[in-house]
């Protein structure tokens, strides 16, 4: 029993573990405002087969100050791609315990249509409360006729926590650019 105005062992638990994940945030980059959704892309983050960062581009791969404290998303990888084919690993540290509904992969087609990038094979059924999510992502979605030829270029993806949101500000967990080659 605990007398009124004593901390419980759990919320001295919870305490503990945000001073030491916000003690070790010197490389959070948190995402400032909305104004990223129709900035200009200028560059993208350069990633090996295995997800290592060979050339790294400052504005990609932020995370929310929503969601910063207990997702990290690494850059997609391999990237440039040739292949429809690429994978965002996605490393969860649920202290909130669940906040997250349904993660999801977008992007704009040339139209301006929002798709989702997630194969429908590749959704899981359930959100990892910890532990690393490592999430197919089919760019082939992006073209009207299934080729990446057609679609060659840089796009801006997006982590959401929410399929196709209607509310980009308030459901984007991060964003980054992938570059599909010729």
């Amino acid at each position: 029993m605990s007398l009124p105005g004593t901390w419980s062992k759990t919320g001295i638990k919870v305490c503990l573990l945000l001073s030491l994940l916000s003690a070790g945030c010197d490389s959070f980059k948190p995402v400032d405002s909305c104004d990223f959704a129709d900035s200009e892309i200028k560059g993208y983050t350069k990633t090996n087969t295995q997800g290592q960062v060979t050339d790294e581009d400052s504005d990609d791969w932020r995370e929310s100050p929503t969601y910063g404290l207990y997702v990290r998303v690494d850059p997609i990888f391999p990237n440039p791609v040739r292949s429809s084919n690429s994978t965002l690993r996605i490393t969860l540290y649920d202290v909130l315990g669940g906040q997250l509904s349904n993660i999801d992969v977008i992007a704009r087609k040339r139209d301006g249509q929002w798709v989702s990038l997630i194969p429908t094979l590749g959704r899981p059924k359930s959100i990892p409360d910890v532990g690393i999510w490592l999430l197919p992502v089919d760019l082939t979605r992006l073209s009207d006729n299934g080729t990446l030829s057609e679609i060659s270029g840089l796009h801006r993806i997006y982590v959401v926590d929410s399929p196709l949101a209607t509310d980009l500000c308030t459901s984007i967990i991060s964003y980054g650019e992938v570059f599909i080659l010729p």
